[in-house]
């Protein structure tokens, strides 16, 4: 198991330390490597990493996107995506606004409004 997390004292206090530095393989990243004689290893990765906050928008359809998604021809600069509409390609109609019945669900403050939004992603 190869382990790439820092040992410092700073990394303890990190939430995330605990999961990364464990040794049960379930948590690592597969990884293929290949010997001098041209086999292949299979092993998992323990890798910290950050991908920061998901921030930057699609300058086509205004959805949020890590940094790290950009597509690899585009710059920091100027980031392109494709996974939300290819770059401007896939172009859906605005959500139509929701029933009335709805819409009393999810914003009001009865009983069966808070019902409902406390079993909505069940």
């Amino acid at each position: 198991m190869v382990n790439v997390v820092s040992d410092s004292e700073d990394s303890k206090d990190d939430p995330l330390y605990d999961i990364a530095s464990d040794n049960d393989e379930s948590h690592g990243i597969p990884v293929t490597t290949y010997n001098s004689e041209g086999s292949q290893t299979n092993m998992h990765t323990n890798v910290r990493h950050s991908l920061k906050h998901m921030d930057v928008k699609c300058t086509h359809c205004g959805a949020l996107h890590w940094m790290d998604e950009r597509l690899m021809k585009s710059s920091r600069k100027k980031p392109k995506f494709g996974t939300c509409c290819l770059e401007g390609k896939i172009k859906l109609p605005p959500l139509q606004v929701p029933p009335k019945e709805l819409m009393e669900l999810y914003e009001g403050n009865g009983y069966l409004a808070r019902l409902f939004r406390s079993k909505i992603r069940r």
